[in-house]
């Protein structure tokens, strides 16, 4: 939701919502239904720091995460685009 909202130029909700995540994910183990949550804590952490960095417009190379998906088990369902 933090990157949804900062598509829609919220960036003061974007921040909240980034590190409400980020805590939420911390409670889980680093490989979850497999989803490394490990690693989108560390995109999420990488997010926020990048985006308190830049007060006005973010950079071209603003580091947008990918979702990574690892081990086997329940997949979830992610949509081509």
């Amino acid at each position: 939701m933090g990157l949804h909202h900062l598509g829609g130029g919220n960036r003061k909700g974007a921040l909240r919502l980034l590190e409400r995540g980020a805590k939420k994910l911390e409670r889980f183990p680093p490989s979850h239904m497999g989803i490394d949550v490990a690693d989108l804590v560390r995109q999420a952490r990488q997010c926020q720091t990048a985006l308190a960095s830049h007060e006005n417009d973010l950079p071209e190379d603003w580091p947008w995460p990918p979702l990574r998906i690892v081990g086997s088990g329940p997949q979830p369902h992610v949509e081509d685009q």
